[in-house]
């Protein structure tokens, strides 16, 4: 079904230096036309990017529970309206995440699956880069990176020991809580090597129509405003492994953990081979 946007309100044209694409923008919604949907995701895992891709692909602004003034500086502007207006396609969310520790309460746990219905996108990335990609917006920003000694020493160790648990614990709350056709699981490494498979399946759970060539242009500017310059980073990483032998039993077992839950609930699985150094993966 197509969307019936309001042609009364701000819009954005992403790509306007493309003179194939440049006639492309996006809206918001009619108010309260669109039901609420999390796009929930433990921090570092993406979201930011694949509200970039949503936005591109399906012509309707994302929202969010927050309100990042850096974001809305590159024309998320859906992003400073109320999560709950029904205009925005999605909602941004990292649920329990941002407090990094699991709430003890169930009710406290479940709370934005009450809140969102069910309906939700459930964003998981490896957690051995979903960690360091966190840890360099704590320190950097969307586009920074921390300094090399903070991935390493006994602040790195619990930091990375806890929100493993966190990213497990928020991923099985959507997983194990919601019901049917509600919610669904989108895997960040699958999106990375067919991204037009993978928002062909988010535009069809949302309910837009695809347009292919609007999807070819979102595919020809597939990295977004946001996404981090190359660094030395990655190349000290590929020489000297940030996770001690403690932390890879740790991440390796949730990881092991939340690819049988999903296995249960019938949803697409982990994709383990692409996961960089989980058992050692070198990938």
């Amino acid at each position: 079904m197509g969307i019936e946007v309001d042609r009364n309100r701000k819009t954005f044209v992403p790509w306007p230096s493309s003179e194939e694409c440049s006639r492309y923008r996006i809206h918001f919604a009619r108010q309260k036309s669109l039901p609420m949907t999390a796009l929930v995701s433990f921090p570092g895992s993406g979201n930011t990017w694949v509200r970039y891709l949503l936005e591109t692909a399906s012509g309707v602004f994302t929202g969010s529970v927050y309100i990042d003034r850096r974001i809305i500086s590159k024309g998320f502007y859906g992003e400073a309206v109320p999560p709950d207006c029904g205009c925005t396609a999605v909602q941004k969310t990292h649920g329990f995440a941002l407090e990094g520790s699991v709430p003890a309460r169930l009710a406290q746990r479940t709370a934005e699956v009450k809140l969102f219905r069910g309906r939700g996108i459930l964003l998981l990335r490896n957690p051995y880069e979903a960690l360091l990609s966190y840890r360099n917006f704590l320190y950097g920003g969307h586009t920074g990176f921390a300094p090399h000694s903070q991935f390493k020493g006994p602040e790195w160790e619990r930091f990375a020991s806890q929100l493993a648990v966190v990213w497990k614990e928020l991923a099985a709350t959507w997983i194990n809580y919601t019901r049917g056709h509600e919610a669904m699981v989108l895997h960040f490494e699958t999106l990375r090597l067919n991204p037009h498979h993978d928002l062909s399946r988010l535009l069809d759970y949302l309910g837009i129509s695809v347009d292919e060539q609007r999807i070819g242009c979102v595919l020809n500017h597939i990295d977004g405003p946001f996404r981090r310059p190359q660094s030395s980073q990655k190349l000290l990483f590929s020489s000297r492994d940030p996770f001690s032998e403690k932390l890879h039993r740790i991440l390796d077992a949730v990881i092991h953990d939340l690819d049988s839950m999903l296995e249960k609930r019938g949803w697409d699985r982990i994709p383990i081979h692409l996961y960089k150094f989980y058992k050692q993966n070198s990938t």
